[in-house]
């Protein structure tokens, strides 16, 4: 039913093109017809015809939405396993200007995309389409060769899709290679396969759109536009051809992309292109197929004349002619050794009606002759025109120094643009993409498959960083962070407070209330200019820990899209931290998570700074001047005060204490008695732990309050996210 279908199809959409060319004809016709009975006859015949036209298309319209609905049938039975298994076909249609090739690979593959023979055996065709009444639409050599085609059209690619010329031969040819490779069972083109198709660099996203609904219409249920250039450096990069390390590739690459119809420069950094256009739109290879067509004209001498007529009569036969002198130029270019063409030229031949044959013999001097020749188009010979166009690219404001230059397409085979760049870019390393007839083929494969992969990772990090095992992973570990920052503070705090109650025992101080102003100023002083290097090395530590515990999350992730398992990692060491003590933010070069860590912890102690000094201040003085007491009344007020104590009334004589001796103007005397180094520090480890225990709840307790789970967490999620889009690089 398909099958019958789809032949009916073509033979609908090559009687409609014929029809749409006689109107033209018919149309071009009434310009010349001298007398109003004959314009009257035309009128009709126009008239006529364009209603055939119009029943033509409702034909094609109906017999369209008759194979939708049996490829949908066939969809419904066969792609839903495949579709449960996240299983897509991704096929690489590289539409050159000159040429046609296809590539194929899966979703899940990890090998190199699969060339298809698209006709006769070949995985490289020309771009050429031709209709029959009969035959229906052939492509390729058969549109060539076939003797009875009533219309060749070649180099047909291109961004005027507002020309029926252009957006006809593109539909109908697509159509053919699609229908040609369906029949055969090379692709399958239902809802599970996606076509990745290229465009020139310098498109505008108009472009784009205008090539994927003809696209669409030809028959691709699914199309994405890619840029040539990208595809060639994915397909150099993954076939081994750069033999390049890495980080050379990570680094500024710039590609040349020589087509038939433009050469388009790429530049591509941290893997993402971006096309510079130079003004050189028209900069194509084809250029000197027609040079070698008019230096074939030229030899012919007296007949050049006669022969230009007929081709202007015959634009099939002109059309053929322009392919022949193609075949010469690329086996021109071919040899190893320009040298061989001296004596030998390199030859071929069309016949041209009754008129004999249209033989194109270019030996190495007419080649010389013809790239030192000016061409209208580009207002200089093709090679300096190349030179002026690499130059330009140089001095662009967008351009940055490339360490590796990469030729690609069917132009990179004529060895002089080589020479050139080297000669412009003498301090990059140039390449030549290998197999150009390929190359952007199966770089569109890998696009496709690296986009479904990245698409398919990205999906899984985002499922994971907004997971509840995260979050459970960071929360477990907080009190961790909370109990090393606790004790750095704490030992700060002992410092300052003992150095102060030296002071104070020395006179320095008036009263304990004077002191203890000194002291929590200085500790706000350290913490505001040095609370970075006081803090840093306690979060490294702890994020050093944490790490390895957000790997674990991530290891079957990495392992299902091969990526390296520390991709994902914070490598966040000591040795990456700088220190400004000027500067109280954007100083800890940890990466985001670090910093954003340190920031929020900084800024929890900043608030309660005051609540901590004064808990350990009045606990210290307290404790002291209890034993004061101890000591000038004798052990029975000790033995009372330890009852006091016990049935849990400390705190009001605490209370009590402080505020009959923080303001006292204690002699200095009873000061240096009061006080020692060593009762200090016997004090201070007798109550140590619970000091840091209370430190720990009040930050613990800043972090509730105002949300700085939230807030660290968003910076993991961060940190990971932008782990994961170097990661990307890496998925093949």
């Amino acid at each position: 039913m398909d099958t019958l279908l789809q032949q009916r199809h073509e033979e609908l959409l090559a009687q409609y093109e014929l029809l749409r060319q006689k109107i033209g004809d018919l149309r071009k016709d009434q310009v010349y017809a001298g007398d109003v009975d004959s314009r009257y006859h035309l009128d009709k015949a126009i008239e006529q015809s364009e209603k055939k036209r119009e029943e033509l298309y409702q034909q094609i319209d109906e017999i369209e939405r008759q194979l939708k609905a049996v490829n949908r049938g066939v969809v419904d039975v066969e792609a839903n396993v495949k579709n449960n298994e996240n299983f897509f076909e991704i096929i690489g249609f590289d539409l050159g200007h000159g040429e046609t090739a296809i590539a194929s690979t899966t979703s899940r593959s990890l090998s190199d995309p699969q060339s298809i023979d698209i006709l006769n055996n070949k995985n490289s065709i020309l771009t050429a389409v031709a209709f029959d009444p009969k035959k229906g639409i052939l492509i390729g050599d058969d549109a060539y060769i076939y003797p009875k085609s009533e219309s060749l059209r070649i180099l047909f690619k291109g961004s005027r899709f507002d020309n029926p010329e252009v957006s006809e031969s593109i539909k109908l040819f697509v159509y053919k290679c699609l229908q040609i490779l369906q029949n055969a069972g090379k692709i399958a083109n239902n809802e599970n396969s996606y076509f990745f198709v290229g465009s020139p660099a310098g498109w505008f996203q108009e472009d784009r759109d205008s090539y994927k609904r003809i696209l669409k219409k030809a028959g691709m249920q699914n199309v994405v536009i890619v840029p040539e250039s990208r595809a060639a450096f994915l397909d150099a990069k993954e076939s081994g051809a750069l033999n390049e390390t890495q980080d050379r590739l990570f680094n500024s690459v710039l590609i040349i992309d020589i087509g038939s119809s433009t050469t388009d420069f790429t530049i591509i950094k941290n893997y993402e292109e971006k096309p510079l256009d130079f003004g050189y739109n028209s900069l194509g290879a084809g250029l000197i197929d027609i040079a070698i067509f008019h230096k074939t004209l030229t030899k012919l001498g007296g007949r050049k004349s006669e022969i230009e007529k007929l081709f202007d009569d015959n634009p099939v036969i002109k059309a053929k002619c322009l392919l022949k002198c193609r075949e010469v130029k690329e086996n021109y270019f071919s040899k190893s050794n320009e040298l061989d063409w001296i004596e030998m030229p390199c030859s071929a031949s069309e016949r041209i009606l009754d008129k004999g044959h249209f033989d194109i013999d270019i030996y190495k001097s007419d080649m010389e002759e013809i790239l030192s020749t000016n061409i209208p188009e580009l207002e200089n010979n093709w090679p300096d025109a190349f030179r002026a166009a690499l130059i330009k690219c140089k001095e662009s404001k967008e351009y940055q120094y490339p360490k590796l230059v990469l030729l690609t397409g069917g132009g990179s085979r004529m060895r002089f643009t080589y020479d050139i760049c080297r000669e412009i870019f003498s301090d990059s390393i140039v390449k030549v993409g290998l197999e150009p007839h390929l190359t952007i083929a199966k770089g569109l494969a890998i696009v496709g498959r690296t986009d479904f992969k990245i698409q398919g990772f990205r999906t899984e990090i985002e499922e994971l960083i907004h997971s509840d095992k995260l979050q459970g992973v960071v929360v477990s570990e907080f009190p961790g962070l909370f109990r090393r920052v606790s004790a750095t503070f704490l030992k700060h705090c002992i410092r300052i407070s003992l150095k102060d109650f030296e002071r104070w025992a020395n006179g320095e101080f008036k009263t304990l209330v004077d002191m203890e102003k000194n002291s929590m100023d200085e500790i706000n002083t350290l913490i505001k200019d040095q609370g970075e290097k006081i803090f840093t090395g306690d979060i490294v530590q702890w994020l050093t820990e944490l790490n390895p515990k957000i790997e674990t999350l991530t290891h079957a992730i990495c392992d299902k899209y091969n990526v390296p398992r520390k991709a994902l990692s914070a490598s966040v060491t000591p040795s990456a931290v700088e220190i400004d003590q000027h500067k109280f933010t954007d100083v800890v070069k940890l990466g985001d998570s670090a910093t954003t860590t340190f920031g929020i912890v900084t800024g929890g102690l900043a608030t309660t700074i005051t609540l901590i000094l004064t808990l350990f201040l009045t606990e210290l003085i307290s404790s002291i001047l209890l034993a004061v007491l101890v000591a000038l009344t004798g052990g029975v007020l000790a033995v009372v005060i330890g009852i006091i104590v016990g049935i849990g009334l400390k705190d009001i004589i605490d209370q009590k204490i402080t505020e009959n001796f923080k303001d006292a103007d204690i002699p200095i005397g009873w000061r240096n008695f009061l006080f020692s180094e060593k009762k200090f520090t016997e004090k201070i480890d007798e109550k140590r732990a619970e000091l840091e225990k209370g430190l720990v709840q009040i930050i613990e307790k800043e972090f509730s309050s105002r949300d700085k789970l939230g807030e660290f967490l968003d910076a993991i999620r961060q940190d990971l996210n932008r782990r994961a889009d170097e990661a990307c690089v890496l998925i093949r």
